[in-house]
């Protein structure tokens, strides 16, 4: 499990980069004079939303395709089978 950790893994730079945004929120809304935890970990969840939301997207997108191409193959050799 050490490719997993902060330090040298594999998600190193991603953990320090997501610290980071964290930070940067707490330290935002720090300045406005609001410094509740739970508060940024709700912005940090739906900045991450957000930023993923393309890829959520574009993820429903092929699955719809998929779909229509697996409807097609099965209509094809449904009649394939039944003619045999």
């Amino acid at each position: 499990m050490i490719f997993l950790t902060a330090q040298g893994g594999i998600l190193g730079p991603f953990c320090w980069l997501l610290g980071k945004i964290l930070n940067w929120i707490y330290v935002g809304l720090s300045s406005v004079g609001i410094e509740n935890l739970a508060l940024c970990i709700i912005i940090f969840t739906l900045v991450e939303l957000g930023s993923f939301l393309d890829i959520i997207l574009l993820q429903k997108k092929l699955d719809k395709s998929c779909f229509a191409i697996f409807l097609t193959f099965l209509y094809i050799f449904s009649g394939v089978l039944n003619d045999s």
